[in-house]
């Protein structure tokens, strides 16, 4: 199964799958978080890129917000938003954006489609529409298949990406400064800003996935072939000692490429089992001669309950010299 070696920094994964006409979206993250679905943007199962149903929003009034929620203040940071998207070709607008609390200044950053002289363009602008930047018309997103976007800040700068190309931005008013700090918290998908009525989304949009702290994409890179994976990388298996016996220890996980350190870990157990966590009960039967005390020695132990003659014997045993005996 793949994984994502920067789940850990992932604020947001709508995978937007479900039965035809829902109205519940899961965030997959690691951290998941409440989806308030507005108007009537529900999954449609007639187009999707991945999982066989995507977001339908009708460009009118329909879109998804969040809470406020630290995850979504990238400050000075790098961060990544992705999705794929399928717009209609009579309008596009607001893919994801963010906004303040404040009811006075709300307008953060925002990240669209927008029609110029009728042709889409990639959009993303900070604080309303004044400040940002602009590609060149990209009249493939209009062509009735999904495209791969990206938005991204990547040491202090801003770029946007289509199916795997970095593409040219023109600056709009006076661009956005690599030492703005993006501490806007609330989040929207599917227009730009929850208290603007304006600039929706209008089509289908698939697999949406935000990352903070992380740059994820160069020129050049390869488009996702399958859904973005729900997981972060595992290490599996049984430490033991130098005798072979089952030990606890640190288990620390590093990066190839880098060298750096991706997590560590001290085994839950020192059975050697490595299903432990998955065991419901466990009774070695061990114990006195006529003893009536079972333990439960699973990682949630129960409580066992005897009935009858029923009690351990050390007349018979597999492992441990006793067993449990029963009178039939």
């Amino acid at each position: 199964m793949a994984y994502d070696q920067y789940f850990d920094n992932v604020s947001l994964l709508l995978h937007c799958d479900g039965a035809n006409n829902s109205t519940q979206f899961l965030d997959n993250s690691k951290l998941p978080k409440i989806i308030t679905v507005n108007g009537d943007a529900k999954v449609s199962t007639v187009q999707s890129k991945f999982g066989g149903a995507s977001l339908l929003l009708n460009g009118s009034s329909d879109y998804l917000s969040l809470a406020a929620n630290d995850a979504f203040a990238f400050t000075t940071g790098d961060f990544t938003i992705e999705a794929f998207i399928r717009p209609s070709v009579s309008s596009g607008h607001g893919i994801f954006s963010t906004q303040r609390q404040s009811a006075s200044a709300p307008f953060g950053l925002a990240f669209d489609v927008r029609l110029v002289s009728g042709s889409p363009r990639l959009e993303v602008f900070y604080g309303w529409n004044s400040n940002g930047y602009q590609t060149a018309a990209q009249t493939v997103l209009t062509d009735g298949s999904f495209h791969h976007v990206v938005l991204q800040r990547k040491a202090g700068v801003i770029e946007i990406y289509l199916d795997g190309a970095k593409l040219t931005l023109t600056t709009i008013g006076s661009g956005i400064a690599s030492s703005v700090s993006f501490t806007d918290n609330v989040a929207v998908i599917g227009r730009n800003f929850a208290t603007a009525a304006v600039e929706y989304f209008n089509g289908y949009i698939d697999d949406l996935r935000v990352t903070k702290g992380i740059a994820r994409y160069s020129d050049g890179y390869t488009v996702p072939t399958v859904a973005f994976p729900d997981r972060g990388p595992r290490v599996v298996g049984t430490v033991t000692d130098a005798l072979g016996n089952p030990a606890s220890r640190i288990v620390r996980a590093y990066r190839r490429d880098t060298g750096a350190m991706i997590n560590s870990v001290v085994p839950r157990d020192t059975t050697g089992d490595a299903y432990r966590r998955f065991v419901s009960l466990m009774l070695h039967m061990d114990g006195a001669n006529n003893s009536t005390t079972f333990t439960d020695t699973s990682p949630t132990p129960k409580t066992v309950t005897v009935n009858g003659d029923a009690k351990v014997s050390t007349a018979q045993s597999k492992f441990g010299g006793a067993s449990a005996v029963f009178g039939g």
